[in-house]
């Protein structure tokens, strides 16, 4: 089983910044004796429990939500309580081990501490759910805290400023909640993923920074006793109100996301999302305002209700033999909207599986996806128009890279890969993509590429334990010179990081 495990580059001159301060203060924290703590949730970068939990649940060893990350801790408690531990293969038994060995550790009245530093010779630009870094080098220390119903984790941020001598401070990743009754409440900063894929999602991801926001979701999934509504399952709910940078076209716009998920049948999850940016400085930032983003209002008027993105998802995972299960998936967001419906649709497909060779405790997974985020790709491309808008002119964008899919809008990418999970918290993974990259060309905000750009990417990471703490490296080429607005980014891009929990 793995150890308690699980960013600091050469720096010249410091910003004196508020946040600095912020971040000093962390290290004390992470130094000195504090309460009892513990997590609410899982961290969208935590790609080897996501793997686990996919897996068990095609297998249906577990049942559980897999497709609005953070997943809740409670939800993964209640679904391994329910394990007939005497039924399980090896490899599902390992996987139920290594879970409930964090969860032992998350639930723990202990201190709890980490220390995380990573380097790379490049900034990331393409990222899926696995990547846990974007700058070039970065030191990120956390505590985690817990007082009955309140969690609170404090985290501070050093980080490479890019084309910059410079570094930048922050507090990404901290956040403060509590709960009430079956509700969670709270401020913070942190990364989401929503949709059933890992490699991109077309509407919230971890691609860019993530935005200060009060939080309010159910505590767990939840499940309706009136005959007249249990048919839908398990049910959970999630939605953020956030305000985005000052450097901006319309600064500090409001981003409102909302998402709703059920689980009518087993193996099947079907989601629900959707994302508001409104308001701002210059723009009415009231209720009423907020009420014609929710109902959609005059969305193209230079007094209407702002930006909107919405749409619907689905996975749906089996077991094909005792060895092999399987799992379908597809996404699509709407860019604008027709009688209070998405519309313009941007499209992603997929299909993923697990496979155990010769009853063993480890296994592969791999996947086949393609996605499109050009606006209404099902039908009549239209170009320009994917997370661009014409009051919202910075786009759905937060310092300077995409809320949503890391290819921004108008590209095509067809991505294949597999992952290769062993004992010993070891795993090795491959992901191949082609990567058309803004295929109309036209003069917008795109974040990766000006012009249309026509390419392959190779990726390879590893995985394992090592000094105690949980050691990620990796390699990404891509087949040709890559002209890209994104600052320090190379063709040859290497990267590394270690974990230390304590």
């Amino acid at each position: 089983m793995p150890n308690r495990v699980y960013r600091a580059q050469p720096r010249r001159r410091v910003l004196l910044r508020p946040a600095v301060f912020s971040f000093f203060l962390t290290i004390v924290a992470v130094l000195s004796p504090l309460p009892a703590v513990a997590s609410p949730w899982v961290d969208v970068s935590e790609t080897r429990i996501r793997q686990h939990l996919e897996f068990l649940n095609d297998s249906g060893v577990i049942s559980i939500g897999v497709t609005t990350w953070p997943v809740m801790w409670i939800d993964i408690s209640e679904a391994l309580a329910s394990v007939n531990q005497l039924h399980l293969s090896p490899a599902q038994k390992n996987a139920v081990d290594e879970l409930e060995f964090e969860l032992r550790y998350q639930s723990t009245e202990t201190v709890k501490r980490s220390i995380k530093l990573s380097g790379a010779n490049s900034r990331a630009v393409f990222n899926d759910s696995s990547m846990d870094y974007i700058e070039k080098g970065s030191l990120k220390t956390a505590v985690d805290m817990d007082w009955n119903r309140f969690s609170m984790r404090l985290q501070g941020n050093l980080t490479t400023d890019p084309g910059n001598d410079k570094t930048d401070s922050h507090l990404d990743g901290s956040y403060l909640m509590g709960s009430l009754g079956n509700w969670v409440l709270g401020v913070g900063a942190i990364d989401r993923w929503w949709g059933p894929s890992s490699n991109t999602s077309l509407i919230l991801s971890s691609n860019a920074r993530p935005i200060p926001a009060a939080i309010f979701r159910t505590r767990g999934e939840q499940t309706f006793e009136t005959p007249w509504l249990s048919w839908i399952g398990p049910w959970q709910f999630v939605t953020f109100v956030g305000r985005m940078e000052s450097k901006r076209e319309i600064p500090e716009a409001h981003l409102t996301g909302m998402r709703l998920t059920v689980r009518p049948i087993e193996g099947l999850e079907l989601g629900a999302s959707r994302a508001m940016q409104w308001g701002g400085i210059g723009r009415d930032k009231n209720l009423n305002a907020f009420f014609k983003s929710f109902t959609s209002q005059d969305e193209n008027t230079e007094n209407g209700s702002g930006n909107q993105l919405g749409g619907f998802d689905a996975r749906y995972g089996f077991a094909v033999s005792g060895a092999v299960n399987a799992g379908v998936y597809a996404q699509l967001i709407g860019e604008d909207e027709a009688g209070y419906m998405p519309s313009k649709y941007m499209s992603q497909f997929g299909i993923e599986s697990t496979v155990v060779l010769d009853d063993s405790a480890s296994y592969i997974k791999g996947f086949i996806e393609y996605a499109d985020t050009t606006a209404g790709s099902l039908n009549t491309p239209q170009y320009d128009a994917a997370y661009e808008h014409s009051t919202y002119r910075t786009g759905y964008r937060y310092r300077r890279r995409a809320i949503a899919s890391s290819f921004d809008g108008d590209a095509r990418v067809l991505s294949v890969g597999a992952t290769w999970n062993m004992l010993d918290s070891r795993s090795v993974g491959f992901t191949v993509s082609k990567l058309d990259l803004n295929r109309g060309g036209a003069l917008g905000q795109n974040t990766i590429s000006a012009d249309p750009q026509d390419l392959y990417q190779y990726k390879l990471r590893y995985q394992c334990l090592f000094l105690g703490g949980r050691l990620n490296l990796g390699y990404s080429y891509l087949s040709e010179e890559f002209v890209t607005p994104q600052l320090d980014v190379e063709r040859r891009a290497a990267y590394g990081s270690w974990e230390y929990r304590f």
